[in-house]
């Protein structure tokens, strides 16, 4: 298991999404997303993120390199998974519920919480709609297309 550790963001209030993201850019320590979990899913983009927080939010920043880039989900809660994407998962306690969050690559979210995946619960939209959300493609579903431009996605959770 990987160990990380979250750093503080220096803000003093509620940061605007730019002022954020500029932040994340500066913090030394990317982490690679490097493994598969899906012996038929062998597609493995080159990911990075950064994680830090501030008095409010959890802010994650994710830098994604890939040959093609599809993004056609734009309702919360749908099939972002069938997209580019990235997810988070987090849970407060080592014996309690987690909570998933996946974004596809125009900031569309999925999330669920729930002790396993067999029973986790949707999160309702209105809750999904606090998460401040940049995507360097814009918001705009689009088909899969080849890229040879890196995407970056940056999420703020309250």
């Amino acid at each position: 298991m990987k160990k990380l550790v979250v750093k503080a963001l220096s803000v003093s209030k509620q940061t605007d999404l730019a002022t954020l993201s500029e932040l994340c850019d500066q913090l030394a320590d990317k982490h690679e997303i490097n493994t598969i979990n899906w012996q038929e899913y062998n597609h493995l983009p080159d990911v990075k993120f950064v994680i830090g927080y501030t008095k409010d939010e959890l802010v994650i920043k994710y830098y994604v390199a890939e040959n093609s880039v599809r993004a056609v989900n734009s309702e919360s809660n749908g099939a972002v998974y069938q997209d580019s994407c990235v997810e988070f998962f987090v849970s407060v306690t080592a014996d309690g519920p987690y909570t998933n969050f996946e974004f596809n690559a125009i900031g569309t979210c999925l999330s669920q919480r729930g002790m396993s995946r067999g029973d986790r619960q949707f999160l309702p939209a209105s809750d999904i709609q606090k998460i401040r959300r940049w995507a360097s493609l814009g918001t705009e579903t689009f088909e899969e297309k080849p890229t040879d431009r890196p995407w970056e996605l940056l999420v703020a959770i309250p």
